[in-house]
């Protein structure tokens, strides 16, 4: 199921508060070299959750400073559409499908910022609509105990600079994409500046009482 780790992985027990103390056990592995695979198993609920931290606009400046944000994944996800995405998790009957983006600061209370907004498959001309809101919620108290735990494992440094060694990658080639339009610049710039240089000579000879010639400007 994962990239790197075939082992079974510990366990650790989710309690779901808003669900009556709802226990459900929880085990992570390595997935890929920036994410973390989550399978759990409760009540009217198993699958796999995939968390990662966010993709970061400037990877040299996300290395200095902490995460900000989390991706959670509804699934194992992987460069396919999440359609495609195996083990996407099933909570009270509904099969969740895409990921989410959590903010640092809306982990403290995530119900009440509705940070979360877990779709599900639907015959329409989007493909999925809404959730119904008690499977919104178990996810969120789920994705809750996940976080915390993503947020406190050890590796999280080495995920994060996965992910900005992958968006350094993508970083390059808008990089050469900027140098490309700087040297147009450039180029422009010489050939007009060469133009001006022509026109400074001839006005000099003029300046001089030489006579101008329609080569130089006459």
């Amino acid at each position: 199921m994962t990239d790197s780790q075939t082992d079974p992985a510990p366990q650790f027990t989710l309690t779901l508060d808003a669900f009556g103390t709802v226990t459900a056990t929880a085990s992570a592995v390595r997935h890929r070299a920036d994410s973390i695979a989550y399978t759990v198993h409760g009540h009217r609920l198993q699958g796999v959750f995939t968390l990662r931290p966010i993709s970061p606009a400037d990877p040299l400046e996300a290395l200095t400073r902490d995460i900000g944000a989390v991706i959670v994944s509804y699934g194992l996800a992987d460069d396919r559409a999440p359609q495609r995405w195996a083990h996407r998790p099933e909570v009270n009957g509904t099969s969740l499908i895409g990921s989410n983006t959590v903010l640092l600061t809306q982990i403290p209370d995530l119900q009440a910022e509705q940070a979360l907004h877990p779709l599900r498959e639907a015959n329409n001309f989007y493909g999925h609509d809404r959730a119904p809101a008690g499977a919104r919620a178990k996810t969120t108290a789920v994705v809750a105990g996940l976080l915390a735990d993503f947020l406190a494992r050890e590796d999280l440094p080495e995920l994060q600079r996965a992910v900005c060694a992958h968006a350094a990658t993508d970083a390059i080639y808008r990089a050469y994409g900027r140098i490309e339009t700087l040297d147009k610049r450039i180029r422009t710039a010489q050939t007009q500046r060469r133009a001006v240089l022509e026109e400074l000579a001839a006005l000099q000879r003029l300046a001089h009482g030489e006579q101008p010639t329609a080569e130089n400007g006459g």
